[in-house]
């Protein structure tokens, strides 16, 4: 729950305060247009370190790494779209959180936007200032993770799955977050924490071993596929140095052909085909077997014959009843059947 109160200041402008809790605790942040010159990007929000892999920040100046910060973050895609809709605004519609000395704690990518502003139209003084949230001095990282958490992984303004993934990475591993809390705070199932979790991980002994092409960064959904379908220990441990080469060797042509790795291992045969050929060849060799592989029509069919199978018993004894509009439902089906065998030219037995 937060709320927005004026703090009355002796021969003042009134400040504007916003209440919120964070981790059981009431934290207050005040509302003030700062200098955009005194806000320094955060080197490590969760997207600045999805396009900084590989760079050393380590010899740079606090200078030069902001620098180096401003110019990855001008590079994603969505910051042009970002950079029209301030300038149209005239301004920001939510103010970016920045912690007392200034670094961004949420809207790195505003705060560029309003640089690149600046810069554009220099004789504008709209974009000397930037609208902030200003945290108190004593605020915890834990406390800083967990509104982020609420805003872009539970909230309305979510990140990437990428962007997710590192997170709960974060806080789990780096911040030892109990899974138990964090599964609460986020209103996921530990399970779904849990594969995000490997599947960054996974991906980024990738990224260590194909560093190139640089796109490579965006593949995360083939590893996020990868334990989805295959959610236990017993299921991936086998699978995952493999997997790295898979993806390295681009075996896969788009992540969503990972939704079949579950079939393609337990067919040792399509398994040989995706390591040497690709995901086509695997689904070919499991066609040999299955039909319905790859093929919607064929699924939709042995979903249909299991759905006969287990029908509800209130539903039979609507047709036993002579209910007249369940009974034609199924007259329909079995003549379509019956002209889709002629179709094919197959007699039905």
């Amino acid at each position: 729950m937060k709320e927005i109160i004026p703090e009355t200041k002796t021969h003042a402008t009134p400040e504007m305060i916003e209440e919120i809790t964070l981790a059981g605790r009431s934290v207050r942040l005040s509302h003030k247009d700062l200098p955009l010159e005194s806000v320094k990007l955060d080197r490590r929000n969760q997207r600045v370190q999805f396009f900084l892999r590989g760079t050393d920040l380590n010899p740079m100046t606090e200078e030069e790494v902001d620098s180096a910060l401003e110019r990855v973050l001008w590079e994603v895609p969505e910051m042009k779209g970002l950079y029209n809709q301030i300038k149209v605004n005239h301004g920001l519609i939510e103010r970016i959180i920045v912690k007392a000395d200034g670094t961004v704690v949420e809207g790195n990518c505003r705060t560029v936007v309003y640089r690149k502003l600046a810069k554009d139209f220099p004789a504008d003084p709209k974009w000397e200032n930037i609208e902030t949230r200003i945290l108190p001095d004593d605020i915890k990282e834990t406390e800083i993770s967990v509104l982020l958490g609420n805003m872009h992984v539970a909230g309305k303004n979510a990140w990437t799955a990428y962007e997710q993934a590192a997170y709960l990475f974060h806080m789990h591993e780096d911040l030892k977050f109990p899974l138990d809390a964090l599964a609460d705070q986020l209103r996921m199932t530990k399970r779904t924490i849990m594969q995000k979790i490997d599947a960054f991980r996974l991906q980024g002994k990738f990224l260590e071993k194909y560093p190139e092409p640089k796109t490579n960064i965006y593949r995360y959904s083939y590893f996020d596929e990868f334990y989805k379908k295959l959610p236990t220990d017993e299921d991936h441990a086998p699978y995952e140095e493999d997997f790295v080469d898979l993806v390295g060797q681009e075996r896969f042509d788009k992540g969503s052909d990972v939704r079949d790795i579950a079939q393609i291992v337990k067919e040792p045969k399509a398994y040989k085909a995706l390591k040497e050929q690709g995901h086509k060849e695997a689904l070919e060799v499991l066609r040999e077997e299955d039909v319905a592989v790859g093929s919607k029509f064929f699924t939709m069919v042995d979903r249909m014959t299991v759905e006969f199978k287990k029908a509800p018993a209130n539903d039979i004894e609507r047709l036993r009843d002579g209910d007249a509009n369940a009974q034609e439902k199924l007259q329909k089906l079995y003549d379509a059947l019956v002209v889709f065998a002629g179709l094919a030219g197959i007699q039905l037995k």
